[in-house]
């Protein structure tokens, strides 16, 4: 009977072994890689746009977009690449998902943060240097707020805006991930109070 039930052997190493870690670090590299070439794919797709702007908008677009796009794309894959090794190299022999959902959690904290101040910084320049920028994709629309022109503080507003965000996102997931650390902690002190009873 043992042999028809192969399961058992796998879920068995789920439950002792470092199996599940390993298994969702590599899952967390091959997420980063893929961030990367779908970023390089994009960054030559986005050229065929060129031959509706002029050389300023050109210039603009390569270097606060394409390349801030590439650039935010290696900075994702380098914390998700070092929190996959976090994972990895978990000693934890008690649990075995709660060391990846806290790296996980902290990963993609990490990652929506500096996607958030990337794209703010390209947004401020985009706005500053773009004579035509739209305000469509303006937040708000405040560009109409700060007639005649306005793009200077609708640039500043962006990019402090991106700010706030990436803070607050930090301090959410890194928040989440603390307490499930602290839940953890409870238990085992709450086990060990058992047994010395």
């Amino acid at each position: 009977m043992n042999r028809i039930l192969f399961m058992d052997g796998i879920i068995k190493s789920l439950s002792k072994g470092k199996l599940l870690q390993t298994i969702f670090s590599i899952v967390l590299k091959g997420v980063a890689a893929l961030g990367v070439i779908l970023s390089v794919i994009g960054f030559i797709n986005a050229f065929d746009i060129y031959k509706y702007l002029n050389f300023g908008e050109k210039v603009v677009h390569l270097i606060f977009q394409n390349l801030l796009g590439l650039g935010t794309a290696f900075i994702i894959f380098q914390i998700l690449w070092i929190r996959s090794e976090d994972i990895r190299k978990e000693e934890d022999d008690e649990y075995k998902a709660i060391p990846i959902s806290k790296y996980f959690i902290k990963g993609i904290g990490e990652a929506l943060a500096a996607a958030s101040i990337i794209s703010g910084v390209g947004y401020m320049f985009s706005t500053w240097l773009i004579r035509n920028f739209s305000p469509v994709s303006s937040p708000f629309y405040l560009r109409s707020l700060f007639q005649p022109d306005g793009r200077f503080l609708l640039g500043l507003y962006s990019f402090f805006s991106a700010l706030i965000f990436a803070a607050f996102i930090i301090f959410i997931t890194y928040l989440l991930a603390e307490l499930i650390i602290v839940q953890v902690e409870i238990a085992r002190n709450t086990r060990e109070l058992k047994g010395k009873k």
